[in-house]
């Protein structure tokens, strides 16, 4: 499937301020816990503050893996293909490959957020997760609206 609109060559998506400064707030927050307790600030006498201390450090490498995440995280609409690229990894789905997509809707107090799931026609290609965490523009959903509903394909 080529894209019908040029201007949409070489898109480039990042996640969301607020998702950055989230990662961040827990890695500091995981940080400063584990450094009082390193620095002796908060001695570990008993078991309560044996397990704020597993917090904080899980807290801290959370916080830092996220962070590595979205700090790196790309979503890349070429003129022949989609790609998601990481610190972690990086997936690429041309977009002769694409079988089609399927959404999950959560509704919560925050709102509706939609993820999609882009499906490959390879039995085991890539499969791409997209969601509410990128600045996705109307550009990126009207290229997104043109792809198979498989969805409504199993209702059928």
């Amino acid at each position: 499937m080529q894209m019908e609109n040029s201007s949409l060559v070489a898109r480039v998506y990042k996640p969301k301020r607020g998702a950055k400064i989230f990662a961040l707030i827990v890695f500091v927050c995981g940080a400063l816990g584990s450094v009082g307790y390193l620095s002796g600030r908060f001695p570990i006498t008993n078991s309560n503050n044996y397990r704020l201390v597993v917090l904080s450090a899980g807290m801290m490498i959370t916080g830092f893996l996220l962070s590595s995440y979205l700090f790196s995280a790309r979503i890349i609409l070429s003129y022949d293909a989609i790609e998601s690229r990481s610190i972690f990894g990086r997936k690429r789905l041309p977009f002769s490959e694409i079988r089609g997509r399927r959404e999950t809707v959560r509704c919560s107090r925050d709102g509706i957020t939609s993820k999609f799931r882009l499906e490959s026609k390879i039995k085991h290609g890539h499969i791409l997760y997209l969601d509410s965490t990128f600045t996705f523009d109307d550009a990126f959903y009207e290229w997104l609206n043109q792809l198979p509903d498989l969805d409504a394909e199993d209702v059928d």
